[in-house]
């Protein structure tokens, strides 16, 4: 179904594994999966427990939480890294997050970050970065943090075998690829792309970029998420929106 097509200037990204299918899909973006919470009402010492991932499941939280859970793709795939990717946490620490915090589960990230910014909530646990962004350009009182590290999620693009106009479809790609191509892909919809150099899509100081940021294992996502989506609903008593 997908034709062979390399973005003109692809040497300007990184090739970790996991972020191409040979010639044929090649990751353009990625969005960070965090905890967003609204600054306004939470202290400093309550900002500080959501650094760490145990700071999650503190029952501080409790009664002032949502959580968007792993349904869907991209950001939601969150809940996959710390259940299934690193073996520190696992379904331990998600039974912790469920006794000690029960947070409102949504299957969708815009109502609860929303509704975190209007204050109906404190904190949202698995959203991704792109919320805080968006908010920070808009005065809204909406910050993220990745925790003890980033995992993220790759978007990435591929032409049609059959597509009507293949020509036009090379230039898309080509340009998405370009400097001006990434950089009006962040202005627009704030994805970071992942071309070398750009400016950071987050130029806030409460976002603390990690060193070792973790690509999500789509291939680990896959096998597990149908038994991840019952696991939450059966702690958390499934999603609400």
């Amino acid at each position: 179904l997908l034709r062979e097509h390399e973005p003109e200037e692809w040497t300007q990204f990184p090739e970790e594994p996991g972020t191409r299918l040979g010639r044929y899909a090649h990751a353009f973006a990625n969005n960070y999966n965090s905890v967003c919470y609204n600054p306004e009402n939470i202290t400093p010492a309550e900002r500080k427990l959501l650094d760490s991932y145990e700071g999650w499941t503190s029952p501080v939280w409790r009664d002032r939480a949502a959580l968007v859970d792993p349904t869907g793709f991209g950001y939601r795939y969150g809940l996959t890294y710390w259940t299934y990717q690193d073996p520190g946490l696992g379904e331990p620490w998600l039974t912790d997050l469920a006794r000690n915090v029960r947070p409102t589960v949504f299957n969708g990230g815009s109502v609860p970050a929303a509704q975190v910014i209007a204050g109906e909530y404190d904190v949202v646990f698995n959203l991704g970065d792109v919320f805080g962004v968006r908010a920070q350009r808009t005065g809204a009182p909406l910050q993220c943090t990745s925790g003890e590290y980033a995992p993220y999620y790759v978007w990435s693009s591929a032409l049609s075998s059959d597509a009507p106009n293949p020509a036009g479809g090379e230039v898309f790609v080509d340009w998405l690829f370009s400097e001006h191509g990434q950089l009006a892909l962040q202005e627009s919809l704030a994805y970071s792309g992942r071309r070398a150099g750009l400016p950071p899509v987050v130029d806030a100081e409460w976002w603390d970029f990690r060193d070792d940021p973790r690509l999500i294992d789509e291939q680990l996502v896959r096998r597990n998420q149908s038994a991840l989506v019952d696991t939450v609903d059966r702690l958390f008593g499934g999603a609400v929106e």
